[in-house]
């Protein structure tokens, strides 16, 4: 916590004790805060293709959209690449939601929550 003032020093603390990733995403936004847009993108580039790939591994569902879309999950490089990726509806959640659990994740953690949204359907 070095080059903080005393204020951010107590607001990261309670940040840490509240959320554990937070002192790391406050740490980035800090040390990216000046990047270029161009730079900006390529990181946020980078994540999302990280993201794609962790679903492709731990979720049953995107495993198999991606593989019957012929989607090389460690093929993709860039933006254009991102964009061949599917994108999932809300009848495909509805029909297949046992497969959207990540198989790393402790189920007995997770919170069933439903709402009517715009279309009324949970």
């Amino acid at each position: 916590m070095k080059n903080h003032s005393i204020l951010e020093n107590v607001i990261i603390t309670k940040m840490s004790f509240a959320k554990p990733n937070a002192v790391k995403n406050y740490s980035e936004a800090l040390s990216t805060q000046f990047y270029s847009d161009e730079r900006l993108n390529e990181i946020q580039e980078q994540k999302t293709i990280r993201l794609i790939r962790f679903a492709y591994e731990n979720v049953p569902f995107y495993r198999e959209k991606y593989d019957k879309n012929s989607i090389n999950v460690y093929d993709l490089k860039n933006q254009k690449d991102i964009e061949l990726v599917p994108l999932i509806t809300k009848d495909e959640i509805r029909q297949n939601f046992q497969n959207f659990f990540a198989g790393n994740v402790n189920k007995k953690y997770g919170k069933f929550i439903t709402t009517g949204g715009s279309t009324g359907q949970p």
